[in-house]
């Protein structure tokens, strides 16, 4: 039975290829359609820091002045940019929910690219090095980016996907297939 299914595969391997091909584009055209969730306290219980708050505000020499503002129906990261820049960083800490998404995404959309770029210096040399041809790892890596690709792709069919999720599922299964390579 196994000869039969691996005589069926390198029979029709162009069918396949060429099926896999367009599953990989119909995918990357569905990468856009993911929903992204930034707001990590999603996943938090409702009840995390309230008690906190209570406790700080008991300790000796602690002054604060607090000005809570609601975002409802608006460009948060806008809005956190825009109130930093009306105030000197010295006199006046902007957090809270928003501003800490806004950090977030700022420093997984500087770190991602490099940590990537290292990761595909390191998974290339360690290929060439370990292979019987020049060829073998750039076909290696054709195949997992277009397994990254259908991965990506295929996160639309969720409510959302968390940023952090979003950003690192790349690296990690190019980590992890290179391990089973």
């Amino acid at each position: 039975m196994k000869d039969k299914i691996a005589a069926a595969i390198v029979k029709g391997r162009y069918v396949i290829l060429l099926a896999v091909l367009l599953l990989a584009g119909y995918f990357a055209t569905c990468i856009g359609k993911t929903r992204i969730n930034y707001d990590l306290n999603k996943y938090l219980s409702e009840e995390d820091g309230h008690d906190e708050e209570e406790d700080v505000r008991t300790v000796e020499g602690v002054t604060y002045y607090l000005a809570t503002l609601t975002l409802k129906d608006c460009d948060e990261t806008a809005l956190v940019r825009k109130i930093r820049d009306m105030f000197a960083e010295e006199s006046c800490f902007v957090g809270g929910a928003a501003a800490t998404r806004l950090d977030l995404q700022e420093a997984v959309g500087r770190e991602i690219p490099s940590v990537m770029l290292i990761a595909l210096a390191v998974v290339l040399a360690v290929l060439l090095l370990t292979s019987h041809a020049w060829l073998e790892p750039f076909v290696l890596l054709f195949v997992l980016a277009v397994c990254i690709v259908i991965n990506l792709g295929t996160n639309f069919i969720f409510e959302d996907v968390s940023f952090i999720t979003f950003a690192v599922s790349a690296i990690l299964q190019l980590a992890l297939s290179i391990d089973y390579a």
